[in-house]
């Protein structure tokens, strides 16, 4: 009698098996409804009961019965796939690091290509199209992962069947229409030689500096932040908007000015014009993902695992680029003014009642903070952590924050440390340089930053760790460290110097106070169109037959090596106001300098400056590479008196 009823179970089960498959345009339930829901991995979709169906529906249980009907089947979602290429430089490397993956993450495939010299202008990618030399770095992406190759403007531009192709001035000259000569050369090459004809132009705006910015071309807008923006919009409108080869603009600079109107203020940089590796970056990448796509960004939650912080700041980042993409040439105040995590605790204010500070006054500093981390500016500016899979038995007993530009911390701003802690402040003067000696542990309760604490330094970070440092940190530590930020700190003006009015060398020193009579010119030896590079090249002249992909030569020129001997202490080093120069040094012949490079000064600053100990600090040679302000015009035979050094009568 069992074996019966299984046989008479077993027939059953197959008639009902036979029911659910259903003929032709049926879908029959055992007390179920039929589902539209899809599932891309099958060719039909997955059943709730265990089984997989493969009829192009969802059978789900425990509802209503229904036969005899055909439950409407949505097809999956195919994703279409965009091909944008980028001629441009540092600013559309900026622009487009996080692009990729929030093209994904808005349901897109993706392949991006980016054509990149450091600072590149119009005029030199008009250059290299007639040259046709693999001067730029091809940076491509295809699943949000970048490479690169060395190639020529022409193999980038046919490498792929481009979507969209984007354009974009070097950014000192971004809003000085008269440096846009050759753009329309540059077009009809990039429209020669696209594969796609259907393929749509796009400019790219770029950002105006941060207030207190020491790029070299700053002074081309008076070092005012809103003239640089005003500027570049102005250039937009008459060079791009009246040209019908464009298709329209990419407003990133808006959307970044936009967000300074935020909480987030004028922090949107690494050095005062590259972009912040997570804010500002990504804020750019989403203003070109919402512009060239057309489609929302509400549901966009991709935040790049190397800066988690860029989640608190979403809404931010969101309005002010749907405010841009609506409004490109103009600028729209956030409404967004303060988030929770720069929200003072009661804690945090009674700390700062106690300091005779009004607790209004101040915010707190966005940390980023990073269990088992830290940096070692001895080395470099790289924060190693258990994340980057480092090996050191160290980390465990660190947390560590960002890394910030000076303006950041401005001065007033208060640096706080729960007692039974430590910190140290690591230090850099540029992002590739080393610090030596290291700043020391301190752990002074309350600091005040001034001139003195930040001295040389541009970048500062901290490394928290419990005092003697060994005892492993959590997260839970994090509350014992914080740095308070004045709303409004005081920034004081350069005063303006009369030596930068000068129209002579000789003029600049005397009105900087100096009587020539106590000095002698140094009879220099000028290389046209040459400069060193003294961290990578040694003493090696770069010119067209050293350095035959170099192009940017026509903008410099170069002076002999010196020692010690040839500019000693007491000497001064004279260049006006509109010109640079780059103080090369080494510390022994032909030989790469690994103090890292030393800056440009810029005339527009420090028309006159006195050779000291500190100025020579560990070199024993140097020598000079000269420039108009910028970096990025050509100098001839008669910009050599712009320059001088002049050493003490004897």
């Amino acid at each position: 009698m069992k074996k019966i009823t299984s046989l008479l179970a077993l027939l059953l089960a197959f008639m009902m098996l036979f029911a659910a498959c259903g003929g032709a345009g049926t879908t029959a339930t055992s007390g179920t409804t039929a589902s539209s829901t899809t599932s891309a991995s099958t060719t039909g979709t997955t059943a709730s009961t265990g089984t997989t169906a493969t009829t192009g529906t969802t059978a789900t249980t425990g509802t209503t019965a229904t036969t005899g009907t055909t439950a409407p089947v949505t097809p999956p979602v195919e994703r279409k796939t965009i091909k944008i290429l980028s001629i441009g430089n540092s600013f559309s490397d900026d622009a487009t690091q996080w692009l990729g993956r929030i093209l994904i993450d808005m349901g897109y495939n993706i392949y991006l290509g980016n054509l990149y010299i450091g600072g590149c202008s119009i005029d030199t990618h008009w250059a290299n199209a007639q040259s046709g030399e693999k001067a730029y770095d091809y940076r491509v992406s295809q699943w949000g992962t970048w490479s690169s190759t060395k190639q020529s403007l022409e193999h980038g531009i046919k490498a792929q069947e481009w979507d969209i192709i984007t354009v974009q001035q070097v950014s000192q000259n971004s809003g000085m229409p008269e440096t846009f000569g050759n753009l329309q050369n540059l077009l009809d090459y990039i429209n020669a030689n696209k594969k796609n004809p259907d393929a749509k132009v796009f400019w790219h705006m770029t950002w105006a500096y941060e207030s207190d910015s020491t790029h070299s071309g700053f002074p081309n807008y008076e070092s005012d932040q809103m003239k640089m923006y005003n500027a570049i919009v102005n250039a937009a409108k008459s060079e791009i908007l009246t040209n019908e080869a464009f298709t329209g603009v990419i407003p990133s600079g808006t959307a970044i000015q936009n967000l300074r109107t935020s909480y987030l203020g004028d922090h949107l940089t690494r050095d005062g014009y590259h972009l912040s590796y997570d804010v500002g970056r990504y804020t750019a990448a989403l203003t070109w993902a919402k512009l060239l796509t057309g489609q929302s960004i509400d549901a966009v939650d991709y935040v790049p695992k190397e800066y988690p912080n860029v989640a608190n700041h979403l809404p931010a980042i969101k309005e002010a680029v749907n405010n841009a993409v609506a409004k490109p040439f103009e600028i729209t105040p956030a409404t967004i003014t303060t988030h929770e995590s720069m929200t003072l605790t009661e804690a945090d204010k009674a700390f700062l009642t106690a300091q005779g500070k009004n607790p209004d006054d101040y915010y707190l500093l966005d940390l980023d903070l990073m269990v088992q981390s830290f940096y070692n500016s001895s080395t470099n500016s790289t924060r190693l952590s258990k994340a980057a899979n480092d090996k050191s038995a160290l980390l465990k007993f660190y947390f560590s924050t960002d890394i910030f530009p000076k303006n950041d911390i401005p001065n007033g701003s208060i640096i706080r440390i729960d007692a039974g802690y430590q910190y140290r402040p690591e230090g850099w003067t540029a992002l590739s340089a080393v610090t030596s000696p290291r700043p020391e542990n301190t752990t002074e309760n309350v600091v005040v930053v001034d001139d003195e604490w930040w001295g040389d330094f541009k970048y500062r970070a901290f490394n928290i760790a419990y005092e003697g440092a060994a005892t492993e940190v959590t997260a839970a530590d994090f509350k014992a460290f914080q740095i308070y930020v004045p709303k409004n700190p005081v920034v004081e003006k350069p005063v303006e110097k009369p030596e930068k009015n000068a129209k002579t060398t000789d003029e600049a020193l005397t009105l900087a106070g100096y009587d020539l009579a106590n000095y002698k010119k140094v009879e220099l030896t000028e290389y046209l169109h040459e400069y060193y590079i003294s961290n990578s090249k040694a003493m090696t002249l770069q010119n067209k037959t050293t350095n035959p992909t170099a192009t940017n030569l026509t903008y410099f020129w170069a002076t002999q090596i010196f020692d010690k001997a040839a500019i000693p202490e007491g000497s001064l080093i004279v260049v006006l106001n509109g010109y640079q120069y780059r103080p090369e040094g080494w510390q022994t012949q032909n030989a790469n300098n690994s103090s890292g490079r030393p800056d440009n000064v810029l005339g527009s600053k420090d028309t006159v400056v006195p050779v000291d100990a500190k100025w020579w600090g560990n070199f024993n040679y140097r020598a000079f590479n000269v420039a108009k302000a910028g970096g990025s015009v050509a100098v001839s035979a008669d910009d050599y008196t712009a320059f001088a050094i002049y050493v003490p009568v004897a």
